[in-house]
């Protein structure tokens, strides 16, 4: 049976930045629905439900079936790509109240080789077995770089283009004082009283360890250069273009 939806959040995020544990963390609580990227239908079927849905229309039947808890409150994450793949469904509509939570990792080094190294090993989350050894990809780890910067880029823009303020996190908070990660969600959307996290049911650890170091220093001794700022996008080059040439006709002598 369908929970009725009150309200519900969304939490805009992208691979590896911490987003599965702070939806452990939140739905431990009970009262803060349970959040998960319910339009990753081949990430749900590995995992847990070899019967997910693909369709999109039947995963947001899921995400309004399994996504919330009793008091109404329903919770999800979502990708840059998971948003691709839905491109033309409104399911904005199916939740009232809904809020935009965006969540980060400051440590964008960090988050590309944690990127590449759970793509190597299939290891997404600490619970899960190592299906490969990793081995140090420098092009790889540049491309993951790229990609979160992107990204990055686009949920920016989201928020801007649709006049949004959300709730910003960053994983390094969340990781050092998850029970304040949690509460400041509560606030922000709008529940009151106390919300605790249930650690016995938080399952993931922290995957980082000293090769991720090693990789860091690797990938720093070819790539550190202070010099050099990365190119633009071939349509951001064309807007900078654009802007100089107008800075430099308002700049001409007149007369």
């Amino acid at each position: 049976m369908t929970t009725p939806t009150t309200l519900a959040y969304v939490i805009c995020s992208y691979p590896r930045s911490g987003s599965n544990y702070l939806c452990e963390l939140l739905a431990s609580t009970g009262t803060l629905g349970r959040p998960q990227d319910w339009f990753n239908g081949a990430g749900i079927r590995l995992r847990e439900d070899a019967d997910y849905p693909l369709e999109p229309h039947a995963q947001l039947q899921q995400l309004l079936l399994r996504g919330g808890t009793g008091n109404g409150v329903h919770g999800m994450k979502m990708f840059c790509a998971s948003f691709d793949r839905i491109a033309g469904l409104d399911w904005p509509s199916a939740l009232p109240q809904l809020h935009w939570i965006h969540l980060e990792r400051q440590d964008l080094l960090g988050q590309a080789i944690s990127d590449v190294r759970s793509t190597q090993t299939g290891q997404y989350r600490s619970t899960a077995p190592v299906q490969a050894d990793p081995r140090f990809d420098h092009r790889a780890i540049c491309d993951s770089l790229a990609r979160t910067a992107r990204d990055a880029g686009r949920w920016k823009l989201f928020f801007a283009r649709n006049g949004l303020v959300p709730l910003q996190l960053n994983y390094e908070d969340v990781a050092a004082r998850p029970q304040a990660a949690v509460d400041a969600v509560a606030r922000f959307i709008g529940l009151e009283g106390a919300h605790p996290i249930h650690p016995q049911r938080v399952t993931l650890d922290v995957q980082r360890d000293a090769l991720s170091d090693e990789w860091r220093r690797r990938f720093l001794a070819r790539e550190k250069d202070v010099s050099r700022l990365e190119p633009l996008p071939a349509a951001a080059t064309l807007w900078a273009r654009r802007q100089f040439s107008r800075l430099a006709q308002l700049a001409r002598p007149k007369g």
